[in-house]
């Protein structure tokens, strides 16, 4: 008898932990969001008027954000780079 309480009472307790660690977990606030909006070439020329050769001339150049590599033969920039840059140009 003495066993079988024991187990029930390390069950328990099993269990308050669980919760007491969720709970934990669902108090935690939430990461600031980040614009993760990623946009192939063909949109980045849409969005600033430049031509695809432009595009990755002003990169070589450090003058335009960096694509990133999404897969073999796939690559994108993240919009909030790219409307930094469009907002940081002269009118």
């Amino acid at each position: 008898m003495h066993h079988r309480r024991s187990s029930r009472t390390h069950e328990r307790r099993a269990q308050i932990a669980g919760v007491s660690d969720l709970f934990e977990y669902a108090q935690r606030q939430a990461p600031p969001t980040i614009d993760e909006e990623l946009w192939s070439v063909k949109v980045v020329r849409k969005k600033t008027g430049l031509s695809r050769a432009s595009v990755y001339k002003y990169m070589a150049l450090g003058l335009f954000p960096r694509q990133r590599h999404l897969g073999p033969g796939r690559v994108a920039w993240r919009a909030s780079d790219v409307r930094a840059w469009i907002e940081s140009r002269p009118e």
